[in-house]
């Protein structure tokens, strides 16, 4: 069990290095505002928050040009809050 923990691990993580490579390289139309954001901060941290917007743009199927997608409205974020589907 704990061998296919690691083997998963390993392919999330080889699954999300080419999610960051392939949005550096093909810059997509969110990419340009994820920039601006964290334009100051050094390389090393930009890298960490480019590799947790794309997983969350994966796991949560997020395809709008904002990097993170649309803000839900009230009702959606009360709804994902009660019943525990919170990002």
């Amino acid at each position: 069990m704990h061998l296919r923990l690691l083997e998963l691990e390993a392919e999330i993580v080889q699954r999300i290095d080419w999610l960051a490579t392939t949005a550096k390289l093909g810059r997509p139309l969110w990419y340009d505002a994820f920039a601006s954001v964290v334009a100051g901060q050094p390389n090393s941290t930009r890298e960490v928050r480019l590799r947790e917007v794309v997983a969350y743009r994966e796991r949560y199927g997020i395809n709008s040009t904002s990097p993170f997608g649309r803000e839900p409205t009230e009702t959606q974020s009360h709804s994902a809050i009660t019943t525990g589907d919170c990002p």
